[in-house]
Formats: structure tokens, C-alpha cells, sequence
């Protein structure tokens, strides 16, 4: 059973698991608004926080002593949009965060990407000065967990994400040929697992921005570059289309010609398409883990029990190092006192020396042995001392 850690952590979700990508598309927030949660709303309340953003969920992990300020500033704002947000604490908050850095509360069970997500929110969430040393732990555990599932049940989690069911779905559809437009982090595993897959033999061509990194990835995969600003002109010549980059506007509406037959799979949040021609088949990132989840959820059944084990074991590994950081402080304190008491009196072979000295390098470790060790070191020494 593992003892309350922190009841000031706390998380925060917005749920778009039953949101279409329309409603998704209105509630994403704006880079600005990102930014004004770092700097200003948790700088207000005194509190560390992340904000991570993925394409079914919004989750903001805040700790600190005025956190509730934090989720009133949040909830006046979603009563406003008529949304609704669920709430956990302490050990749950922490639990439920494993679990989605792990990929088991994804739409895909197992997504390989979320840990790279939060990741990166954490990054940004330290450029802003707004992590605590529980926070940086609960998010380093979470990263440590996600690999030790992938690790043992490699079937259910390796790759597994909507960039590994796209490429799955086009090896189902066969085009000829496949534009992808956008070469970031989403473009570039769709491609990677397109390029893995030997039943597709698709011609594929690439398409960025930064024309640069088109190139290197082009280069990388054997594709085709086609300049960015070109590539709706010459849509119509591609049976395959992946939409892989972040836009707040879409970039394919019914002025687009595309090929009658053409498949368009739209992994962005917001939208990349609005309105297409007739007859156009088009997948987003609900259709086509939709599509996914018929077979591999399947195979994820029989192994949960054996994840929610990893978890736990987890949550133990929390427990221990929030005791270890509680008795440190204290320690520290007591040392401080215990130092000067015996300062001149026993010097550097004191007891408390070796033992707050210990303490200090290894603060995670078992409190009782160091006293053990220091207990010897002393008594070594104390017996070299009297044979001088």
C-alpha cells in the first residue's frame, strides 16, 4: 500500500476522446496562451506546473501551495466554453500520469509518442522555471516507466501510435504514390515505418516548410522533395495524401483538385481539411486509431494486468524517494545543529560527520544503513586514533 505522497499535486484533464476534430480544433490552445500559463498563471499562484497537449487530451499537472487558484482560473474559463474537466490528487494525480506516459490511456493502448510529448512540455515547462523537485521526479518516473513496458511487452507498446496506423492503412489502400506534408517529429515515423514495410511500393515525396529539413529527409529515405509552396498545384497527381504538420488553418479545402481516388490522412489537431471535393476518402486522427484499435486492441486484453503491475511498482519507487527527500530535510537540519555541537570535540572523525557527510552524497539511500556505515567508519577510526 503506498502512503500519501503530496495532496497538493494535482491534475488536471480535458478529455476530447468524445470530441470530433472540429471541437478539438476550437478547444486547442494557442501558443500565446501556453506561454501565459507559464509565465503568468502559475508564477500568480506560486506553483510548479506542465502542460501537456496531445491529440485526445489536455493535462495540466500543477504542485504547489496554491494550487486551487490554479484550477478556479481553469474552471472559470471551461464553464465559459461549456467544457468539463475531471480532477485527481495526490497519489491518484500521480498514478493516472504514469499511465498516460506509458501510452495506456491513449486512444492507440501503447502509443510510442507520448512520452517524446511530454517530454518536451517538461522542457519547456523548466525554460520557464516552473518545475519542482517532485514535479521532475513524477515526470522522470514517467519516462522510466514508459520504457520498462516497452521493454517487456515489446508486442503492445514498440511503435505502436496514429504515425505506425497510417502507415498500416496505407499498406492496406496500396496507392501508387504518397505525398507527405510535413517532415517534423510525425511526418518524419510515418515515413520511417512507410519505409519499413515492404508491402507498400509506393513512390513517396516529401514536402516541408523549411525546405532544409525536406531535404535531409528526403535523403534519409530515398523520397522525393517537392517544394512546399508548389505542392497543392500538384496534388492531383497523388493517390496518397498525409497531412503531418501543425497548422491553425486548414490547408485543403474544396479549391484543392485532388485525385478522384485520392485518401487524405489528416493527423493534425487542429485540422488540416475543411472541405474536400466529393468522393475524396478522408481519415483523421480519430478514424484512423478507430481503424487500428479493431485488431490491436485485441491483443492488449490479456497483458493489462501484468502494466497495471509495472505502475505500482512505480508508484513504490515514488513512495520511497518522497520518504528519502522528507527525511533529508530533516537530517539536514539535525545535522546542521549536531556539527556545531561537536565541532572541535571530535573534528572530522565525529560520528555525525560521516554521517551527514553520507547523507548529503547519497540522500535517496536507506537512512539506516548510512548510520550502520557511519557507525563502523567512526568506531575504524576511533580504534586507529587510541593505537597512535
Amino acid at each position: 500500500m503506498v502512503e500519501l505522497i503530496d495532496q497538493q499535486f494535482r491534475l488536471f484533464e480535458h478529455s476530447f476522446k468524445n470530441s470530433n476534430v472540429e471541437t478539438r480544433t476550437e478547444l486547442a490552445l494557442s501558443e500565446e496562451k501556453v506561454n501565459d500559463f507559464y509565465s503568468k498563471d502559475l508564477k500568480k499562484a506560486r506553483c510548479a506546473g506542465l502542460l501537456v497537449q496531445t491529440c485526445n487530451r489536455r493535462l495540466f499537472i500543477v504542485h504547489g501551495e496554491q494550487v486551487d487558484l490554479i484550477q478556479q482560473k481553469i474552471q472559470s474559463e471551461l464553464n465559459l466554453a461549456s467544457e468539463t474537466m475531471e480532477v485527481k490528487h495526490g497519489n491518484e494525480a500521480m498514478r493516472y500520469f504514469l499511465r498516460v506516459v506509458s501510452g495506456m490511456e491513449s486512444q492507440i493502448y501503447g502509443d510510442a509518442e507520448i512520452a517524446g510529448q511530454v517530454r518536451k512540455s517538461f522542457f519547456t515547462a523548466k525554460e520557464f522555471g516552473c518545475v519542482s523537485g517532485l514535479l521532475e521526479k513524477v515526470v522522470t518516473l514517467g519516462i522510466h516507466t514508459s520504457r520498462t513496458v516497452k521493454r517487456i511487452d515489446p508486442t503492445t507498446f514498440r511503435s505502436h501510435s496514429v504515425s505506425l496506423a497510417t502507415a498500416q492503412l496505407l499498406k492496406f489502400q496500396s496507392p501508387k504514390n504518397i505525398l507527405i506534408v510535413g517532415t517534423g517529429e510525425i511526418g518524419k515515423r510515418v515515413i520511417h515505418h512507410v519505409s519499413r514495410l515492404e508491402d507498400i511500393k509506393a513512390e513517396i515525396t516529401v514536402a516541408n516548410r523549411t525546405s532544409k529539413k525536406a531535404e535531409d529527409t528526403a535523403l534519409r529515405y530515398g523520397c522525393k522533395v517537392i517544394p512546399f509552396a508548389n505542392w497543392k498545384k500538384n496534388a492531383s497527381s497523388y493517390h496518397a495524401i498525409v497531412l503531418a504538420l501543425h497548422s491553425m488553418e486548414a490547408i485543403i479545402t474544396k479549391e484543392v483538385d485532388l485525385h478522384p481516388d485520392c485518401h487524405i490522412y489528416d493527423l493534425g489537431v487542429p485540422s488540416n481539411v475543411r472541405s474536400v471535393q466529393r468522393g475524396i476518402h478522408v481519415m483523421d486522427v480519430d478514424t484512423i486509431s478507430e481503424a487500428y484499435n479493431a485488431v490491436h486492441n485485441a491483443q492488449v486484453v490479456m497483458a493489462q494486468s501484468d502494466h497495471d503491475h509495472i505502475i505500482g511498482a512505480a508508484m513504490e519507487a515514488l513512495q520511497r524517494w518522497s520518504k528519502a527527500r522528507r527525511a533529508k530535510d530533516l537530517i539536514d537540519g539535525i545535522g546542521m545543529q549536531s556539527e556545531q555541537d561537536y565541532y572541535g570535540l571530535h573534528s572530522n572523525s565525529s560520528l555525525a560527520h560521516v554521517f551527514f557527510s553520507k547523507v548529503k552524497a547519497e540522500p535517496q539511500a536507506c537512512v539506516a544503513k548510512l548510520w550502520l556505515d557511519a557507525v563502523a567508519q567512526n568506531f575504524d577510526e576511533d580504534i586507529q586514533s587510541a593505537a597512535l
